[in-house]
């Protein structure tokens, strides 16, 4: 895990770094680092002596929504590094497993304990008091650019959220 969390902060504050002296923007990342992925994806299948294409057939609806609400979760997190800072855009989109719980719980009807709503409504806390939505805004474009980020930040979490069910 911990390797995990290095590579990817190291990939999270490359691509914030790509943003700001670059002309690249998240559609390009996003378009270019799935087609890697794919591409990784396919050569562990055959590393392995396994065919990509045996899905059982009562998998393959379920399989190409996550695949598609993981896709638009990995995109949200991208959009919020591209226009809010990549403290905040982290923090908010690391609320996914918050947001698996209230939609597990809503959806699958899973049940929550006392301690788990909680660290829910706690998690939802961290969220206003990294938002703030009680400052008061000087520079209006910047606010604009901030809160779309925050907003596709939240969005990829509840995205991702979504595809780990």
């Amino acid at each position: 895990m911990f390797i995990s969390a290095v590579f990817y902060t190291t990939t999270a504050c490359l691509l914030k770094y790509l943003y700001l002296n670059s002309a690249i923007n998240t559609y390009e990342f996003t378009y270019w680092s799935s087609i890697v992925i794919g591409i990784l994806n396919l050569v562990m299948f055959k590393l392995y002596h396994r065919d990509h294409m045996l899905v059982r057939d009562d998998m393959r609806s379920t399989l190409v929504l996550r695949s598609i609400t993981a896709f638009l979760g990995s995109t949200g997190f991208y959009l919020a590094l591209q226009y809010t800072d990549l403290s905040k855009a982290t923090a908010l989109y690391w609320t996914n497993p918050m947001m698996t719980a209230v939609i597990a719980y809503l959806v699958l009807n899973e049940s929550l304990s006392f301690i788990d709503w909680i660290a829910i409504l706690v998690s939802f806390g961290g969220i206003l008091v990294i938002q703030n939505p009680w400052s008061k805004g000087i520079n209006l474009n910047a606010s604009y650019e901030d809160n779309f980020g925050s907003l596709a930040a939240i969005a990829g979490a509840v995205f991702y959220a979504i595809s780990q069910m």
